[in-house]
């Protein structure tokens, strides 16, 4: 490789981390640890733990090494325009891997009993950028109705239940109001059971 490539090269190399990367996972777990601290006075300085994504996620640290000596390599032949876009390739990568490390302030005061809420505390929820990556406006869920008992008005054909499965009613929620109820009731009832039994909703 001659001299003249090696910064193109250490560029290239980040691009392939930054797109292949996950920047969250090293810290999935650890950005929740300084939530399990329960004391303010003693002890209080596991409320501040700090993981340095340069112990915890080695393909940064590697891809931050790259670009530093991608920009020494740039200084060095006087090319500005490559120290500026390394100089922003590394802001970006930085930016990412600590957005990733991000969490609000729980509880500051002592709190005593519920120690079974660290439960609750050091979950596998997603980092930020799954967040991001999967929120429901992307990646819509998908719900399979053929499980559930009930469904969404025009959906009930894709209702699956159990075979020889006992049905009395409608499951109308005024039922049990006595029989002036029941009377109103019935033959809306029955227009109700129609309408969801025409060929309307086939589709």
């Amino acid at each position: 490789m001659s001299d003249d490539a090696a910064g193109t090269v250490f560029e290239e190399a980040v691009a392939l981390v930054d797109m292949f990367h996950n920047s969250g996972q090293s810290h999935k777990m650890l950005r929740l640890l300084p939530r399990l601290g329960r004391r303010f006075n003693l002890n209080f300085e596991e409320k501040f733990v700090y993981f340095s994504p340069f112990d915890y996620d080695r393909v940064f640290a590697l891809a931050d090494q790259c670009l530093e000596r991608a920009e020494v390599f740039y200084q060095a032949r006087n090319d500005r325009a490559g120290v500026m876009r390394v100089l922003q390739q590394r802001k970006e990568l930085i930016d990412k891997k600590f957005f990733n490390m991000r969490d609000f302030a729980g509880r500051i005061h002592t709190m005593r009993g519920h120690w079974k809420r660290r439960a609750q505390v050091l979950t596998n929820a997603p980092t930020p950028d799954e967040l991001l990556r999967y929120s429901p406006t992307i990646h819509q869920v998908y719900r399979d109705f053929k499980y559930e008992l009930n469904a969404p008005i025009g959906r009930e054909k894709e209702v699956q239940p159990g075979v020889n499965r006992v049905v009395h009613d409608m499951g109308n929620p005024y039922r049990r109001n006595g029989v002036r109820s029941q009377r109103m009731f019935r033959d809306a009832e029955k227009n109700f059971e129609k309408y969801i039994r025409a060929d309307a909703f086939e589709a």
